[in-house]
């Protein structure tokens, strides 16, 4: 299992770099890769869990979802995905957590003009929402990062690709912009994409 990448930094400051990963894992266990750039070390950490001859929930996987926010990416597990009716109104909701680092909680869903699940792209500035929180201190959730109709500078579009109900498996991705918290200014929100299954 690798990670590599080209390109040219062409600003100073605080960077963003994406890098493509190849390969199989042969074992269980956080890989910690190395990072050398000039003087100064640092490393990430990838956890492998083992794969499943059964049933696998995609809901459990730590790839179940994933985004990129303005300094660093998150992933994890969904431990719930729903749909509810709130006022007449019918809509979906993924619950997922960080599984590496515990501390966090990411929520998002979107409601409908029907009673269906729709495709279609949904904005968090009517109907969608995009909530990240960071719960280490359980009794005082802190909000990180948070789209929706209360904030109108600030813009999460949550895209539904697909939704089979004989498998109860939804896809999609979302992107754009969220409110950090406490600077309380707009960041970007990319590479947000999901798969799971409803309960």
């Amino acid at each position: 299992m690798q990670f590599s990448g080209t390109g040219n930094l062409t600003t100073t400051g605080l960077q963003i770099i994406t890098l493509q990963g190849s390969g199989t894992p042969t074992a269980e266990g956080g890989n910690i890769f190395p990072i050398t750039i000039g003087a100064t070390n640092c490393s990430f950490t990838v956890p492998v869990v083992a794969g499943s001859t059964g049933n696998t929930n995609i809901n459990d996987l730590d790839s179940a979802w994933s985004f990129t926010g303005p300094t660093k990416g998150f992933n994890g597990p969904f431990v719930d995905v729903f749909d509810t009716t709130v006022d007449n109104t019918y809509g979906v909701i993924l619950l997922g957590y960080t599984q590496a680092s515990g501390d966090t909680v990411v929520q998002f869903g979107t409601f409908f003009t029907g009673q269906t699940i729709q495709p279609g792209t949904y904005s968090s500035q009517n109907f969608a929402a995009f909530y990240f929180t960071d719960y280490r201190d359980t009794a005082h959730p802190a909000k990180i990062y948070t789209a929706d109709f209360n904030n109108q500078s600030a813009n999460t579009r949550l895209t539904i690709s697909s939704y089979d109900p004989a498998t109860q498996i939804i896809t999609g991705t979302f992107t754009g912009t969220a409110i950090s918290t406490p600077t309380n200014s707009p960041v970007p929100i990319t590479n947000g994409k999901f798969r799971a299954k409803f309960r």
